[in-house]
């Protein structure tokens, strides 16, 4: 009976804790209007510090692998299976997302239109089995791209500051600035890309931290890059929103997102020479 009591004792402080805490909160925002930040503090303490997201990042691991080999041994991950709203749609159905993602996809990565070409073939990839992931390779690991590369463009300074703190946060992992600064901008982008989609394969097996992580990502780029990120789906800065959109798409169209979402960002960090000059 005793340690009963004790423990009912215990749950009513604790409970009149968490009132009091809530009255205080409420009348922080009037205090502070006639006493200032400063004295308010002093009476009630320091105002408890916002949550930036409403879901927790997940762990990052650490990760040094080929994407080749990641892909042949995540076939049957649960994350493979969401989705099913689309892939329940018929080849004609699902065609003109395809080419939507195509037409965008040349546009980010080589910054010009897609040829008719082009489409065709990456389509016609897509329709026998192919993956958006697939069709991002194709072109950065093409002859129109790997051209692009070798026109070394020192990279921006914003351009290596967004790497930098992008790498730390996103996939824990730091870069030599001094290596980066001899690449060019469009090995950077693919660097980046390709890293992503790495630990994107490798955090595949437990679909819930994809979708929290895929959450924060976006989030974060739609508060920081708001004129570049301007539809509606992308400039959404709730997390809770893309963490809901993401549980309910393919698995590669999360990836889909992300490729071009960072190309978008990384494109309108990059200052050509004459730019920077001007």
């Amino acid at each position: 009976m005793k340690y009963l009591m004790t423990f009912l004792c215990f749950g009513m402080l604790n409970s009149y804790a968490l009132d009091l805490n809530k009255y205080k909160e409420k009348l922080r925002s009037h205090m502070q209007d006639m006493l200032g930040t400063n004295t308010t503090n002093k009476l009630l303490g320091e105002a408890p510090k916002k949550k930036e997201y409403s879901v927790e990042m997940p762990k990052i691991p650490e990760f040094e692998s080929s994407s080749t080999d990641l892909n042949s041994l995540n076939k049957n991950i649960p994350i493979k299976f969401q989705g099913e709203k689309f892939e329940n749609l018929s080849i004609e159905q699902k065609r003109p997302y395809r080419v939507s993602f195509i037409k965008e996809l040349y546009q980010v990565t080589t910054q010009t239109e897609a040829k008719d070409e082009d489409i065709i073939n990456a389509l016609n990839g897509l329709e026998q089995g192919g993956d958006r992931e697939g069709v991002y390779r194709g072109v950065v690991l093409g002859r129109v791209y790997r051209s692009m590369e070798t026109f070394v463009q020192a990279p921006s300074d914003k351009l290596l500051d967004f790497v930098n703190f992008y790498a730390e946060k996103f996939l824990r992992k730091a870069f030599d600035n001094d290596a980066m600064k001899r690449l060019s901008f469009y090995s950077i982008k693919r660097v980046i890309v390709e890293k992503t989609l790495e630990l994107l394969d490798v955090m595949a097996p437990k679909a819930s931290d994809i979708h929290a992580w895929y959450a924060i990502f976006s989030a974060d780029l739609a508060r920081k890059y708001p004129d570049v990120l301007v539809n509606k789906v992308r400039s959404q800065k709730n997390d809770a929103y893309h963490f809901e959109w993401s549980k309910k798409v393919p698995f590669q169209q999360i990836k889909s997102e992300v490729i071009i979402k960072l190309h978008m960002v990384m494109n309108s960090l990059d200052e050509p020479i004459g730019k920077k000059d001007s």
